[in-house]
């Protein structure tokens, strides 16, 4: 018993050691900072007494270690990080440097293509970008923070433009909090482990290193956010469709029912139909990060996965099962599959993109009296519905928060 003991002592304390602080990248914008964050206290385990309690209450912040990039670049260390009071009294006014993620959209029409989607390939690469998913039709590109309006707005001119679109969600406050949560819980952890070395009781002892072991499965989950959100601010996403002059394009204009014109709006690269709705809000799906701001919730993955969630009016009035046939009748025939299921309260249309690398784009209905609810996913390809499908599903069967 005690031989087994001295080895998970040995295995935590080597896992505590480690330096896993999450990088970050300062980036060029700067943005007023909407609300002071005020990142929540770990809560103590009554279950293991006064002296537990007070090593973890007790914990002071943990410094922060330089941590390596992709490329070998180093992240910044804790007097580079954002900071709600640097260089003004507690009083002031918060400025910081505010960390971005920006979305874009452009539908173009063009002569072929497939030339088309390498140049905008080619572009993003001139740019420092690089090529996240390709299919015949839709290329979505990875561009950093600083030159994404300067690549939009040259992509904007290899064709003619149907429709465009670009959002921008502030992080930083998620990072801000996150990284604070991190350093309480790491500071805890360091506590119970020199706790851990000191005591003699064999219960004492397991008790500690459950809890250990607690602590450390929370902080690798909040490291991983941590990571997920600074890929986000330092590198912006950008997709472009494609459609060829001879293919003629449906547009909300020809929609002779007025009252469904927002449905030929909805597509799995524009979030134009939730920026118009109302916020709804839902349970963030395992292995996202929340980008929600005050007009519009929105999860997504460091891989491209999204899923974001809106209201709108329900009229005409009509039940779940009526506006779902709607979206398919008007927007199943441009798709390889239409398929209709349920998950929870929700009405769900998953939506098969024609090309071989085909995306998944699920559409999810459900009347609330006089309310639409609105949730849209976004799965680059196959193995990306794999990987978050069930995630989003106990999400959407959640509902709204």
């Amino acid at each position: 018993m005690k031989q087994r003991l001295a080895i998970l002592v040995a295995t935590l304390l080597g896992c505590a050691c480690r330096s896993a602080d999450a990088p970050t990248g300062a980036l060029e914008e700067s943005f007023a900072m909407d609300k002071a964050v005020a990142p929540s206290a770990e809560p103590a385990p009554e279950a293991f007494g006064g002296t537990l309690n007070s090593a973890i209450m007790a914990s002071p912040p943990a410094p922060v270690r330089r941590a390596k990039l992709k490329g070998g670049k180093e992240g910044l260390d804790d007097d580079t990080r954002p900071k709600p009071h640097e260089g003004k009294s507690r009083d002031a006014t918060p400025e910081i440097k505010r960390m971005v993620h920006y979305n874009g959209h452009l539908k173009l029409r063009v002569t072929n293509p497939t030339e088309t989607l390498q140049q905008a390939s080619e572009i993003a690469d001139e740019a420092g970008g690089y090529v996240e998913n390709l299919t015949g039709t839709t290329v979505t590109l990875r561009v950093p923070v600083a030159e994404f309006r300067a690549v939009y707005t040259k992509l904007a001119t290899i064709g003619d433009v149907l429709s465009r679109s670009m959002s921008a969600q502030d992080v930083t406050d998620a990072f801000v909090a996150m990284d604070l949560r991190v350093k309480t819980l790491r500071a805890s952890r360091d506590r119970l482990i020199v706790l851990l070395g000191k005591t003699t009781k064999t219960r004492e002892k397991l008790e500690l290193l459950s809890e250990i072991q607690r602590l450390t499965e929370e902080i690798d989950q909040l490291e991983m956010h941590l990571n997920t959100i600074v890929s986000l601010a330092q590198l912006s996403r950008l997709t472009i469709e494609a459609v060829p002059h001879q293919l003629e394009v449906e547009g909300g204009d020809q929609e002779p029912i007025a009252a469904f014109r927002w449905i030929h709006a909805l597509s799995p690269f524009a979030r134009t139909v939730a920026q118009e709705g109302k916020k709804l809000e839902l349970e963030v799906p395992v292995g996202m990060v929340e980008l929600t701001d005050d007009k519009r919730w929105v999860a997504e993955s460091a891989d491209g996965a999204v899923i974001w969630a809106s209201k709108r009016k329900n009229e005409p009035e009509g039940s779940s099962t009526y506006w779902l046939e709607a979206i398919k009748h008007r927007l199943g025939p441009e798709y390889a599959a239409a398929e209709i299921s349920q998950i929870g309260d929700f009405q769900v249309l998953r939506l098969v993109d024609q090309s071989e690398k085909a995306y998944r784009y699920l559409i999810a209905v459900k009347v609330d009296k006089d309310d639409l609810y609105l949730v849209e996913v976004y799965y680059p390809n196959e193995e990306h519905e794999k990987r978050y499908g069930a995630a989003v599903t106990v999400a959407i069967e959640g509902g709204a928060k």
